[in-house]
């Protein structure tokens, strides 16, 4: 199960969660369409995937 979430900073928000006890699974990078995201998994298990798509922003 995976829980998407749109966020403006991912860099900022990855270490919070991390630091709530999510297990960082990819860091945070940046797609080659743009994209940046980060993947955490949760201490209940679920994939946590923290994106910023500058598409979408009118950027």
């Amino acid at each position: 199960m995976g829980v998407p979430m749109k966020i403006l900073f991912v860099a900022g928000v990855a270490p919070v969660v991390r630091d709530a006890k999510a297990r960082l699974l990819t860091g945070v990078k940046t797609e080659p369409w743009g994209q940046v995201v980060a993947r955490l998994l949760s201490p209940e298990g679920l994939l946590l995937g923290l994106t910023y798509t500058p598409w979408m922003r009118g950027q």
